[in-house]
């Protein structure tokens, strides 16, 4: 998230352009957080299940995906400086 509200404020956008689209970004990410809080207090049988499930899934796959974001953030950077040295 911090990433994103980074690009958002990047210099090229105009100072009211940017406020909209860092709004935007706030409520986009603070609904989801909202939706996933509702579905627990509604139904906290069905929470549980889906928590453990979550974390069932992220305890087996989480070597793989830190290997692919190792991979993927290595070529975004050496790519750019490859073609810079050429």
């Amino acid at each position: 998230m911090i990433a994103a509200g980074a690009a958002i404020l990047r210099p090229n956008l105009a100072g009211g352009q940017s406020c909209a689209w860092m709004f935007a970004f706030a409520r986009l990410a603070v609904s989801g957080i909202v939706i996933l809080e509702v579905l627990a207090w509604r139904s906290p049988e069905s929470a549980v299940e889906r928590l453990e499930r979550l974390r069932s899934y992220i305890s087996d796959h989480r070597d793989s995906v830190i290997d692919r974001t190792s991979l993927f953030g290595g070529l975004w950077l050496v790519i750019p400086a490859l073609i810079a040295l050429v």
